[in-house]
């Protein structure tokens, strides 16, 4: 046996490549932009064994292997690595204590080894990597931060990692925060780009009692993402779920559903006994593009009694909540619109106004040949029924719709738009209303025979543009000129009786309600303030005033009189408000105002007020404040001014760390006389700094 040992310096490192390749013992590997250096290196020229220690450094491209002791065979192209070995190929980041690695099938196998991915470690007694970038992780640990003290480890007994799809999965995973297991995952997949794994809220409910809620996310892809809910409510019971989002190239779609044998069911606005009950909800919205015109979008929404939402899920919560289950199929064109849709009741506690199916035809807005006429046509056929709950009176009938528009816009003397309009609809029911006088002197609404309407409309409107353009010297909020442009219009409309009269139909929505003989001005100014810098320009301020001349009315012709106005003059400052003014009244019958504001994006301030005639005017305040160290405080709320009592109110302390974030909540709703503390924990899937590999890896940033 021929061998020579020699201790490696600068000098001889070129040689001892060129020396090594020669041997055989690099047969595998192109010597080509290859690096490598140790403190002692021994060849055997007989069993064709180089045998490196001390030291241990290997580059060939992006890959880099470290070690304190390595062998290569040229023989069966087998390699070996030993003691404190680091392997960095690519973005792939490798540590263990030994690593065996087979050069003509591009498999190795790693001892007591961990690796990262995407700034998380995963460390397991040994790991394989495999063709098409499959690495197996055995006994595996998960970690977003230090092994030595984690803020929470995942662990299973194998972790496969697909770099091709960017996807980790795993089965029988367990979730530790400490040492107390959370929670068991039989399946678990995810991307490596996701942040959020598992959130955790902990409630006390002056109703309700103890409340523990938690969201695992068991799937994630590109595509989908899914979560599983285990919740357990003090004085209800167990509650399970799952929830999924989808998204891909031609749709969407958002689906829950949520379970749960309620033990103490206490009705508010339920008319279901209190006790024992089986309450859920499903819901799914589903929308799908099978091509550049035609597609379809599902609403499903399916739920066990009316406090459900109120109860288990306060911040989906309407008083006034009116739901919809359809299916819409359409085909939308730049020259018209058609397609079918069907809605129907599927919660017997619901008020519903069936359509199954309608069908409709809409024409856009078109030249008239080479003319100056444009038409117009909105059709449609629908079978109604009236499917509501208690004593209530239901009618059904099939109704076909035509509403046809011919126009004739112009501009004469350059600067004066006059815009006549012509509009004639029908309307066919296969039943009429009837009533019978009792001997009581009541009356009694029965269906009649079919009846047709016609009715006709005719309008025109006039419109013209003024503006002014104002410099700025001083750049005033840093524009350089403003343009004033104001729009006044004036519109004639004048509607003869229609041939029949409102009482002879059924009433099942807004379509069948015309009203007798009309005839009015409406008057409208549009002002917009326009700001401009360099090539950039912005509406700063844009408002509409409106108001109404009822020409037909004996006393009292004005009608309400209405402002709807946008400021955006501010950077990160917000404005929208609509008022409406009854004149008959004069009063205020509607105001609305919100406003936002973010400042040095350290604060953000909100305010809504509401406003309706013979009802209480509501204000929601809202503060989002960055106290620095990633700590946020928000608070939020309903006040009502009638009352002088916060409906609801809400009150949130968030602390955001590197692997998991952490919030105390308090909330307060007058509605049910109720008040909840609760706190949340999320940890996230990967840090949201650089990994910093120290202590029991070796340290610098990756």
């Amino acid at each position: 046996m021929f061998k020579i040992s020699h201790k490696i310096y600068s000098a001889f490192l070129l040689p001892l490549i060129l020396l090594a390749f020669e041997s055989g013992a690099f047969a595998a590997v192109d010597v080509k932009d290859l690096k490598m250096s140790a403190d002692k290196v021994d060849f055997d020229y007989e069993t064709n064994m180089s045998n490196f220690s001390g030291n241990v450094f290997i580059q060939k491209n992006d890959f880099t292997l470290k070690a304190d002791e390595a062998s290569i065979s040229a023989a069966d192209k087998q390699g070996k690595a030993s003691g404190n070995v680091m392997v960095l190929n690519g973005s792939k980041v490798f540590f263990c204590d030994k690593i065996e690695y087979d050069f003509e099938n591009k498999k190795g196998t790693l001892l007591d080894g961990s690796t990262m991915q995407n700034i998380w470690i995963i460390k397991g007694d040994r790991v394989f990597q495999e063709e098409g970038e499959i690495i197996r992780v055995m006994n595996a640990q998960i970690f977003t931060c230090s092994s030595l003290n984690p803020h929470y480890v995942m662990t299973s007994k194998e972790i496969v990692i697909n770099k091709n799809k960017n996807k980790i999965s795993a089965k029988n995973m367990v979730l530790w925060i400490g040492h107390v297991p959370i929670f068991y995952f039989p399946y678990f997949s995810r991307t490596l780009d996701d942040s959020s794994v598992f959130s955790m809220e902990i409630k006390q409910d002056e109703i309700i009692g103890l409340e523990i809620l938690t969201k695992y996310k068991f799937y994630s892809s590109n595509h989908v993402k899914a979560r599983a809910h285990l919740d357990w409510y003090e004085s209800k019971g167990v509650a399970v779920g799952v929830d999924q989002k989808a998204l891909w190239d031609t749709g969407k779609e958002k689906a829950f559903l949520y379970y749960i044998q309620d033990n103490e069911f206490q009705p508010i606005r339920s008319e279901e006994e209190a006790g024992t009950l089986s309450r859920y909800r499903l819901t799914m919205d589903h929308y799908n593009k099978f091509d550049s015109t035609w597609n379809s979008q599902l609403n499903l929404n399916l739920y066990s009694d009316l406090d459900f939402y109120d109860d288990f899920f306060p911040s989906e919560f309407d008083e006034d909540i009116q739901v919809d289950n359809r299916y819409k199929l359409s085909k939308v064109t730049e020259d018209y619109a058609a397609g079918a849709m069907m809605r129907v009741k599927l919660n017997d506690f619901e008020n519903v106004l069936e359509r199954i199916p309608q069908v409709y035809y809409d024409v856009y807005e078109f030249a008239v040949g080479d003319s100056d006429f444009y038409f117009s046509s909105f059709n449609n056929a629908v079978f109604l029924n009236q499917n509501f709950t208690g004593d209530q009176t239901e009618h059904s009938a099939l109704r076909f719709f035509t509403g046809n528009e011919l126009s004739y816009p112009a501009k004469y003397f350059g600067w004066l738009n006059i815009n006549p309009k012509i509009m004639l609809n029908g309307m066919w029911y296969s039943k009429s209303r009837e009533e019978e006088i009792l001997a009581d002197a009541s009356t009694l609404e029965e269906e009649g025979n079919a009846i047709f309407r016609a009715a006709s409309e005719f309008s025109t409107s006039f419109s013209t543009n003024l503006y002014k353009v104002f410099e700025s010297e001083s750049r005033l909020w840093g524009y350089d000129r403003f343009r004033h442009i104001l729009t006044p219009d004036i519109t004639y409309s004048y509607r003869p009786d229609p041939t029949k009269d409102d009482e002879e139909f059924l009433q099942f929505d807004e379509i069948d309600a015309l009203g007798d003989e009309s005839s009015s001005l409406s008057f409208g100014i549009i002002s917009r303030w326009q700001a401009k810098t360099n090539q950039k320009l912005d509406t700063i301020l844009n408002t509409r005033y409106s108001i109404l001349y009822d020409l037909k009315a004996e006393e009292d012709p004005w009608s309400s009189f209405n402002i709807d106005s946008q400021v955006r003059i501010v950077k990160n400052l917000k404005v929208d408000f609509n008022l409406n003014y009854d004149i008959k009244e004069g009063e205020v019958g509607s105001f609305r105002t919100d406003a936002s504001w973010i400042i040095e994006e350290m604060i953000g301030l909100s305010c809504g007020y509401w406003y309706r005639m013979n009802d209480d005017a509501l204000i929601s305040p809202e503060i989002s404040i960055n106290m620095g160290n990633n700590i946020f405080l928000r608070t939020y709320g309903f006040y009502n001014e009638g009352t002088g009592v916060f409906e609801r109110m809400e009150y949130a302390l968030v602390k955001s760390m590197h692997c998991m974030d952490f919030a105390l909540k308090y909330s307060s709703r007058e509605f049910r006389d109720e008040q909840t503390i609760f706190f949340t924990i999320s940890p996230k899937g990967y840090t949201t700094q650089g990994l910093l590999i120290g202590n029991d890896m070796m340290s610098g940033n990756y």
